[in-house]
């Protein structure tokens, strides 16, 4: 199932020829390599063949649609007759008999209630966690993982710019396990923006 999934959503990684123009990163694999450090390129949802290879927005949202959404099965769902509810913000799963059987929520027009045979919940990582503590399960979210991430700065033997390097395209996973973490690479708009963001930055 997984591997039918990620043929659907297109994850893979980058040609060679999409990612022929980032210098930075070029020049960061190779002194990677010099210490012995092999960055390899990492799996994306993202359709090469819409994407700007200069702009480092993923994260942001994607004004070219290149990057895949879940809009997609969406779409499919509502033309097969799925109703969709907006603006509902969910604040209990019904749980009868140990199994999920509907949604409670609030909306503009006040309580409302969702039954189903089969419930899904995917508010986000931080998101299904709260609600499912909510609904009774108390040690939801007790596994919950998050990426802090330290940055650092290097200088490349010729001048970048104008050009954006995407964020996340190339990393060393080998450490994980062992060490608890991975390198990998980091535009600097997103770096310097993430840096701002803290509350206090020396």
């Amino acid at each position: 199932m997984a591997h039918q999934i990620k043929k659907e959503i297109g994850i893979k990684p980058f040609s060679s020829k999409f990612t022929e123009p980032w210098i930075g990163i070029k020049r960061l694999r190779e002194s990677a390599d010099s210490l012995g450090v092999s960055l390899k390129p990492q799996d994306k949802y993202i359709n090469e063949e819409l994407c700007r290879n200069v702009c480092d927005g993923c994260m942001t949202g994607c004004r070219n649609h290149a990057k895949w959404t879940a809009r997609e099965w969406i779409n499919d769902a509502v033309s097969n007759g799925a109703k969709i509810i907006t603006k509902a913000d969910v604040t209990n799963i019904i749980i009868e008999s140990g199994k999920a059987t509907g949604a409670l929520a609030k909306t503009d027009s006040g309580d409302l209630a969702v039954t189903a045979k089969n419930v899904i919940i995917a508010a986000g990582g931080v998101g299904t966690g709260i609600l499912l503590q909510q609904s009774g399960i108390e040690n939801a979210g007790g596994n919950f993982y998050m990426d802090p991430m330290n940055v650092l700065w290097g200088m490349t033997k010729e001048p970048i710019v104008e050009k954006s390097e995407m964020t996340f395209s190339y990393a060393v996973e080998e450490m994980a396990d062992e060490k608890g973490f991975i390198l990998g690479n980091v535009g600097g708009k997103a770096a310097w923006a993430t840096m701002l963001m803290r509350p206090k930055n020396g």
